[in-house]
């Protein structure tokens, strides 16, 4: 069960809760309370869910919130894994982009230049290299140097997501390769 469907399970328990003939007037908050804990505790279902068995839904809760095989599962085949690399290619590019889109932005409000000339400042400093233009204002400079240490954790950040794949598999491949006998 999702968190939007128990959150609706636990407004409607709330909402008929103090509906009853003897209760008038609005639930109490400890009331509440001890019937949101009920309601989670139990997991009960919503309507809009299709029932499983406890071993579906702890496969489903496992699958979903993984994103590595665990040590003692087999290792998975060749196409998750290039999945798993595109998967962590697309979201190193997608960091990326979001770090040159504030260099571009930063550059362009603080130092006033063109897109273009935003978009190469930017991206040279994102690639190591340095600033082509000289800058001219105290707000460009103070942004300049935020923006090179910037650069360096993104760097640091994309290495760490494009290799986690590649190092994840094999460690996980040299841990099975050890417990054969």
């Amino acid at each position: 069960m999702d968190a939007r469907h128990c959150m609706y399970s636990i407004w409607q328990r709330l909402r008929h809760c103090g509906s009853g003939a003897a209760e008038a007037g609005p639930m109490a908050p400890a009331h509440k309370m001890i019937v949101i804990r009920d309601l989670v505790n139990s997991r009960i279902a919503s309507p809009y869910t299709t029932p499983h068995s406890s071993a579906e839904q702890v496969h489903m809760s496992q699958t979903r919130s993984r994103f590595f095989e665990q040590k003692h599962e087999p290792l998975v085949p060749f196409r998750v894994f290039l999945r798993r690399m595109l998967r962590s290619l697309g979201l190193a590019f997608f960091v990326v982009a979001c770090a040159l889109a504030a260099g571009i932005l930063g550059y362009h409000t603080t130092e006033h230049l063109s897109w273009l000339d935003a978009l190469l400042n930017a991206s040279m400093i994102l690639g190591g290299m340095g600033p082509v233009d000289q800058l001219h204002t105290t707000a460009g400079k103070w942004f300049a140097s935020g923006y090179a240490l910037f650069s360096g954790l993104v760097f640091v950040i994309v290495v760490g997501i494009v290799i986690a794949p590649i190092l994840h598999r094999f460690f996980h491949w040299f841990h099975l390769e050890s417990k054969k006998p």
